[in-house]
């Protein structure tokens, strides 16, 4: 085959001037993919081309599939070091990945290229010429500069299965010129989406004619006026015009006994058509999606360009891009590098892939969790994940955190430290006394304690207050090393705690007594009587 892009640009003009929609009935369409069954492709793919310009369903099943496709990217992949073949060094792999990176970044129209062999998935196959500088076909890999799209209209198939290339529209298996598959790169879908997709445009356009019928009959209700009586023929024919007027959509009164009777919108909200459209309309989403999308415009379902259903166009373009890679892989990489590296195996590949985009929050957040169990990350690991410079320092004593530190650190004017030594008292099962007695000792400690301890606690609130958060760390280790022995001293030396202890102990001590022998009104322990 000579040079092809000029001469299917002009016959693409001369057939766009036939509408294959225009009297469109369900027996032409079978016809047509009878047809085809047979090789003959010329008037069924251009159906196909023109519905998916007019089938709005159809259109965005295209769309997003496509869409899903184009935005992942290409790369060429090498085999891992360790996983190299015996004899082979990571030196050939790059020698190889670098050869096949040359050679696909000299393709000028490597996208267009993707799109088309994607478009398999709903035409039933898809060609591409190899062409070279002067566009011209070639076989060998390293002289591809373009690879040109040809439309699925040109081909048919002959009874031996050869595929030939039939820009006259012949429909005969004599027709055309056979395709030299060497210059070629070739993909074929058995099930394309478009089978289903004209079957359910058919039916579609039938039930919106039924529906725009039912809608002219009934959508707006008969209405009739009634004269009112006495009305003479003079007369009448006045009381008919201001009628006509009112029907018109004007302004305007009738005469005294008069009256307008409508027919016909009792039956209004009787209607199959947007069930029986919308059951079509399904039909080619679940063939579209693989039978994953079963809604379409539900409240609270999304829509076909919602985006909870986009993890199903990207799965689905996650297996186009493989079958599309092994295209390539067969047509260029493995041509090209047993050309060019002999007795050597295969080291690297073309690859369409999705970009890997790792959650940098979920993996901090995992590193934490395994600390708190006990367990190391490597340090380079935590910088190739995050990109941050770490580097990994044994604490010389386990540092607990400050909780509630910033929010809500104070209370009523006590500190947080404050308020740990003035909690409330938890209930007690002793007798009445003897709760209000552990109430009060409670509350006499613990601020006995927290004046012991005022040095310490002021200091530690003066430095989480002054201190910025990345450098507390380093502020309290620094106060525990050289403030904090000789505020222990000074707080260990205080009597105030200790005479409440004291006091407490005394206390206690009485209260004791005096339940155990009955003395008061608390009464006998043993018989519960009254001393």
């Amino acid at each position: 085959m000579s040079t092809l892009k000029k001469q299917i640009e002009q016959l693409n003009k001369v057939r766009d001037q036939y509408n294959p929609l225009r009297s469109l009935t369900m027996s032409a369409a079978v016809s047509r993919l009878e047809q085809a069954e047979r090789g003959i492709y010329c008037d069924l793919q251009w159906t196909y081309r023109t519905l998916e310009k007019r089938y709005a369903v159809l259109r965005g099943l295209k769309r997003l599939r496509l869409g899903a496709l184009l935005e992942m990217d290409w790369d060429i992949r090498t085999f891992p070091e360790d996983q190299l073949p015996k004899g082979c060094t990571q030196a050939d792999a790059d020698a190889q990945a670098d050869r096949l990176r040359a050679v696909y970044e000299n393709i000028a129209n490597l996208r267009e290229a993707i799109k088309a062999l994607g478009m398999a998935e709903f035409r039933g196959f898809a060609f591409l010429e190899k062409t070279g500088e002067n566009g011209q076909p070639v076989k060998n890999p390293s002289e591809i500069r373009s690879l040109q799209p040809i439309e699925q209209w040109f081909w048919l198939k002959d009874r031996a299965g050869k595929w030939r290339f039939d820009p006259a529209f012949a429909r005969s298996d004599a027709s055309g010129v056979e395709a030299d598959l060497s210059t070629l790169i070739f993909r074929e879908v058995e099930d394309p989406i478009n089978e289903i997709g004209i079957v359910c445009f058919i039916y579609e356009a039938l039930g919106k004619k039924d529906y725009a019928g039912f809608i002219e009959v009934f959508g707006i209700p008969s209405t009739f006026f009634i004269a009112p009586q006495g009305v003479n023929s003079d007369d009448m024919a006045k009381w008919q015009a201001m009628a006509d007027a009112l029907m018109g959509d004007q302004r305007g009164v009738l005469p005294a006994g008069s009256d307008v009777k409508t027919v016909g919108g009792d039956v209004r909200g009787v209607s199959p058509f947007e069930n029986f459209i919308k059951l079509t309309r399904e039909d080619l989403v679940l063939a579209g999606t693989s039978g994953k999308l079963t809604m379409l415009t539900e409240s609270g379902s999304g829509t076909l360009a919602g985006g909870a259903h986009m993890d199903v166009f990207e799965k689905l373009a996650a297996g186009d891009a493989r079958e599309i890679s092994e295209m390539f892989q067969n047509a260029i990489d493995i041509p090209l590098l047993k050309a060019e590296f002999p007795n050597k195996p295969v080291l690297a590949w073309f690859e369409i892939a999705a970009e890997e985009i790792e959650d940098t929050a979920a993996f901090v957040d995992n590193v934490t969790k395994l600390a708190a169990q006990g367990f190391i990350t490597e340090p380079d690991q935590v910088m190739e994940k995050t990109g941050l410079r770490v580097q990994y320092r044994e604490p010389s004593q386990p540092v607990q955190p400050f909780a509630n530190r910033g929010q809500g650190s104070e209370v009523k004017g006590q500190t947080w430290l404050g308020r740990l030594f003035n909690r409330q008292p938890a209930a007690s099962t002793q007798q009445p006394g003897t709760d209000a007695l552990l109430k009060s000792a409670r509350s006499v400690i613990a601020q006995a304690t927290a004046s012991d301890l005022k040095p310490v606690a002021d200091r530690l609130a003066q430095i989480l207050d002054e201190t910025p958060d990345g450098e507390l760390l380093a502020a309290l280790e620094k106060f525990r090393d050289t403030e904090l022995p000789e505020l222990a001293k000074k707080a260990l030396a205080g009597t105030a705690g200790a005479e409440a202890l004291a006091d407490t102990l005394t206390a206690a001590l009485f209260n004791g007594i005096e339940q155990g022998s009955g003395v008061g009104d608390q009464g006998s322990a043993k018989t519960g009587k009254k001393a």
